[in-house]
């Protein structure tokens, strides 16, 4: 979404970001949310050098997912129930950005099978649209989740799970009426709101945005073989 007025450098923000800052400016004394705003400001600069010395696409993507593991591993005073194995979440909408589609395509056409005919399903869904409201049933399950409900993209996981952290009981996650408490981590947004506010970088849903760059994947690795081919042994 629209970065709010409080952060000029931001083209484009995260939601929970957005509405933070939005808590922020309501609750906090004005020289603590300039400090604040001072910090985020300061941190920008320094995530958005980073990210921009690096192509667009996978590149970026994997340069992006340091800097948000970086901040999770630095969080403290907090224990999430996260565990392996604890996939309710892998049944959730998730949004990626362009680099990040690009990444995951490219591991689909480097040879990890996926469901082809539920990933399409899903993309075909409007965004937000009240089958993902369902929650953890078959046909919301994450094309990348394993059988033992393992992610077997788990190096390359989208930054929204990478940042996704609860301290309730697992069991709020998955069901209907549900009250799961994410731990909010700034930085992290930060991160993602900084790639997002780069060129050519966008929001979308996982199942959109790698079906999109599947596209363009196959056709690169078919014009590559076209080539090989032609130049002979």
């Amino acid at each position: 979404m629209e970065a709010p007025q409080a952060l000029p450098f931001l083209v484009q923000c995260t939601p929970t970001l957005h509405a933070l800052v939005a808590q922020y400016e309501r609750t906090l004394p004005q020289g603590e949310l300039a400090a604040f705003i001072e910090q985020l400001r300061r941190l920008h600069a320094s995530f958005e050098a980073v990210l921009a010395a690096v192509p667009a696409g996978a590149l970026r993507a994997e340069a992006a997912h340091m800097l948000v593991t970086k901040a999770v591993a630095e969080l403290q005073g907090v224990t999430p129930t996260c565990t392996r194995g604890c996939a309710a979440c892998c049944h959730y909408e998730v949004e990626v950005t362009r680099d990040e589609a690009e990444l995951l395509a490219r591991v689909v056409v480097d040879g990890l099978e996926v469901d082809r005919a539920r990933l399409a399903r899903q993309a075909d869904r409007s965004r937000g649209g009240p089958a993902w409201a369902e929650l953890a049933v078959d046909e919301n399950r994450c094309v990348f989740l394993g059988g033992g409900d393992e992610c077997r993209v788990y190096p390359h996981r989208p930054a929204a799970c990478r940042r996704l952290l609860v301290v309730s009981p697992a069991v709020e996650c998955g069901r209907q009426g549900g009250q799961p408490r994410p731990v909010t981590i700034p930085v992290a947004e930060l991160v993602i709101s900084t790639a997002l506010s780069l060129p050519d970088n966008a929001f979308t849903s996982l199942a959109k945005g790698v079906t999109a760059e599947l596209v363009w994947a196959e056709a690169e690795a078919a014009a590559r073989n076209r080539t090989r081919v032609a130049k002979g042994p």
